[in-house]
């Protein structure tokens, strides 16, 4: 018992850290006084919500402060499992800043580092939170402290739903919209104004989300079995 509730103190700790950073970093696009290391990219005020990065870290946070209120009644009641919902419900979140993590350090940072821009400067202020520690938190919360029922392979779904209803805006707002109703292509998927890169753009980011998500779930599943065996001992 000193086990699952030292584990379920961590998931507290964990999750509130999501929140508060979260929030921090959200700010940030409202301040006046920020001087910002990233110029080429317009995020101030609203304007941030038209960015995955952004979107996918308030996801979390939603879906920490849900995962949350379970934690506290996990606290008093001494029950040490979250409802299969909530379990779906942080795989999402975590699947998508897991996606926004990844395509930082592999896509992203490469392209500024081309420009001139810098490798790691999209992991500096209020991107450090949102380019690195709150996706890192959340799949270490989802991943080693979020105790419930192992997900099965059809759960990979809800890890692919951000990811695909948000690139259904993405490709309306900068393809069919445009101009200055529309977003520039920030995230490239014209590929410099080629039309016809768009659907293969998509496909590959649905398979790359396809494979985070499959990954989240089977680390999740290993160390489950490997966490129960641990408790009991």
């Amino acid at each position: 018992m000193k086990k699952l509730r030292a584990e379920n103190a961590a998931a507290i700790i964990v999750n509130v850290l999501i929140i508060v950073f979260t929030v921090n970093a959200i700010s940030y696009n409202f301040r006046d006084d920020i001087i910002w290391e990233v110029t080429y990219l317009d995020f101030k005020r609203w304007k941030c919500l038209r960015y995955f990065t952004n979107l996918s870290n308030i996801y979390a946070a939603v879906a920490a402060c849900v995962v949350l209120v379970f934690n506290f009644k996990n606290a008093v009641k001494d029950e040490f499992s979250l409802p299969r919902f909530v379990i779906y419900l942080k795989f999402s979140a975590t699947a998508a800043v897991a996606v926004t993590f990844l395509t930082v350090v592999l896509f992203l940072g490469p392209t500024a580092a081309a420009s001139g821009n810098g490798y790691f400067t999209l992991f500096k202020q209020n991107n450090f939170f949102l380019h690195f520690l709150v996706p890192v938190l959340s799949i270490l919360s989802f991943v080693f402290l979020d105790r419930g029922e192992k997900t099965p392979l059809k759960s990979t779904i809800f890890g692919l739903l951000p990811t695909v209803a948000y690139s259904v805006v993405y490709v309306v707002m900068v393809v069919f919209v445009g101009g200055e109703n529309g977003w520039p292509d920030f995230y490239g998927f014209t590929f410099g104004g080629r039309m016809w890169a768009v659907p293969l753009s998509v496909i590959g980011m649905y398979a790359a989300t396809f494979g985070v998500s499959a990954g989240l779930r089977a680390l999740r599943n290993v160390f489950c079995e490997s966490r129960i065996k641990f408790i009991n001992n």
